[in-house]
């Protein structure tokens, strides 16, 4: 059965904090946009002198003042400590446009955001699953191919094209994510 390996813990820590650092606070609006879109949680804003300093979410499987952002679930108290701005602070529900009104959000920044939280947070309740679900049911599917055929695709040397080989017993495809984090590798794996 073809399966995904993981990214290591420490990985998992580095990704966590490249993405704090790239949506806690400057892209956070993206952030927003991109978990508001494909986990249908609304959006929030902490606000300061009217104008939205920081956006957030509010998740929908979760009770009482907790809220999401690029550093995960994040209690109330918690919230605004980062942006320098005292409790209580206010917090008001957004719409997307609100957050298009303030300043320019580029396209490719939601989908950056996208990537990273999914991989960070797979178990989210995404709408339409994770691009690792998908690439998941690709390589199962790819599995059943070549046992049909006893056609396997199969890596000679790192950096040199695949290969199409016969099987020869038990092989199964084996996915592991890249050092770009977005890209998945693809090799038989034999027992």
């Amino acid at each position: 059965m073809a399966v995904i390996c993981k990214p290591d813990k420490e990985i998992m820590e580095f990704m966590r904090d490249v993405c704090k650092s790239m949506f806690l606070d400057g892209e956070c609006y993206a952030f927003a946009i991109a978990l508001h879109r494909d986990l249908d949680w609304p959006i929030f804003g902490l606000m300061r002198d009217n104008k939205i300093r920081h956006a957030f979410l509010r998740p929908a499987n979760v009770h009482g003042d907790i809220f999401f952002d690029a550093r995960g679930y994040v209690a109330k108290e918690k919230l605004c400590k980062p942006f320098g701005i005292e409790q209580p602070c206010e917090l008001r529900q957004i719409e997307e446009k609100d957050l298009y009104f303030n300043r320019p959000i580029l396209s490719n920044s939601i989908d950056k955001a996208r990537q990273f939280a999914e991989i960070i947070w797979p178990d989210l309740p995404w709408k339409e699953g994770t691009r690792a679900d998908k690439i998941l049911t690709f390589a199962k599917e790819l599995e059943a191919l070549s046992k049909k055929h006893n056609l396997w695709i199969r890596a000679s040397f790192l950096g040199t094209p695949p290969l199409l080989s016969e099987g020869c017993g038990d092989e199964s495809y084996s996915l592991k994510i890249m050092a770009d984090w977005f890209t998945y590798s693809i090799d038989r794996k034999i027992g």
